[in-house]
């Protein structure tokens, strides 16, 4: 998991989750479900999305 989350795809969804409510409005969709088919994020409605458990975002930070 760890080699996905230097992709720039996965960082231009991962950044604005961690940095704000997650409101993902602006990311282009083929970078979101790119990131959902991975499993690191889950839609909460259609605008916002979260980090999909909680040991990829201890992951996540850490990285």
């Amino acid at each position: 998991m760890t080699d996905k989350l230097q992709e720039e795809r996965v960082k231009r969804v991962i950044q604005p989750i961690l940095q704000t409510d997650g409101n993902v409005e602006a990311l282009k969709a083929d970078d979101i479900q790119y990131c959902i088919d991975l499993g690191l994020v889950k839609r909460t409605d259609d605008k916002t999305l979260e980090i999909s458990n909680a040991i990829y975002k201890e992951v996540i930070l850490v990285n």
